[in-house]
């Protein structure tokens, strides 16, 4: 009720009758910025804010299902995605509950996993607070040129979690933020790999191990031991050309698993390093019998 009188005092609409229409299904939540402009003779810019607050604060905090199919409402979703995404890497029930939803859409619409994909990729939620250069161009540190910035590097196929910190702890752009940010900014690129290769994954994994928002693996990311400054702590595992990328069966080499079991004792047993390289190594165990 604070946050509606909030909204309410900042924009002189009545959020509360609003709230009661789309309950009652008089009114489409996606109308809402329509219904405000109109009624209140707000500004479009000022209507669309008031709704988008409306969505972040208050809705984005429930389930949502479309009353014509009784499916999770998508607008909705892409909302919480886009502007709540670091609000799910901080609550792993809300982040279930959004990975659920997800499921249940893509059971009725395949393509929202495309649009998933693209809302993350146009993402301006800010990581880090200075700007950084790619590919010679100085780009803003949102979540969007991020992921543009990684994959630049490390190209568009599947990518390990090994990759992942290698591009954290040696990017020229990544090793500069602070401990905070470099977590987020795993989470951000592990959720692009799971929407992005989840077609893929659902091949060669079972379908109670996939996720969209990074849950099962967050405790590699949420201790106080998370990256080390050190120097002598960073990844430099060496890949011959042309090897492919760790990920199949079929890719299956001892001579990784070999190095990454001589790599591992170079670190401590609660960083993220260890975990990242120990879960690569159980993985390849598994392939390989």
């Amino acid at each position: 009720m604070l946050v509606i009188k909030n909204i309410e005092n900042d924009y002189g609409v009545d959020i509360s009758f609003a709230l009661i229409l789309i309950a009652i299904g008089e009114l489409d939540a996606n109308d809402l910025p329509v219904y405000l402009q109109k009624k209140y003779s707000l500004s479009a810019d000022d209507s669309y804010d008031a709704a988008n607050e409306v969505t972040r604060k208050i809705f984005s905090k429930f389930f949502y299902i479309d009353n014509n199919n009784n499916k999770t409402d998508q607008s909705l979703l892409i909302s919480e995605f886009n502007e709540g995404l670091f609000d799910l890497f901080k609550d792993s029930s809300r982040a279930s509950i959004f990975n659920n939803n997800v499921f249940k859409v893509l059971t009725e619409d395949a393509s929202f996993l495309n649009k998933l994909e693209k809302s993350l990729l146009e993402n301006k939620l800010f990581i880090g607070d200075k700007s950084f250069l790619s590919s010679g161009r100085k780009l803003q540190p949102s979540v969007s040129n991020w992921i543009k910035d990684f994959l630049t590097i490390n190209g568009t196929d599947s990518f390990s979690d090994i990759d992942l910190i290698r591009y954290i702890t040696n990017n020229k752009n990544a090793k500069n933020l602070f401990k905070d940010d470099k977590t987020l900014l795993f989470k951000v690129l592990k959720t692009y790999a799971n929407i992005a290769f989840f077609l893929e994954n659902s091949n060669i994994k079972p379908l109670s191990s996939l996720e969209f928002i990074p849950i099962s693996s967050s405790d590699i990311v949420v201790e106080d031991k998370l990256l080390s400054d050190n120097t002598n702590n960073k990844i430099d595992l060496k890949t011959k050309k042309d090897d492919k990328k760790l990920g199949s069966s079929s890719d299956f080499k001892s001579s990784d698993l070999g190095d990454l079991q001589k790599i591992l004792s170079n670190y401590d047993y609660n960083s993220l390093e260890y975990k990242a390289i120990k879960q690569e190594i159980d993985r390849l165990h598994k392939m390989g019998k």
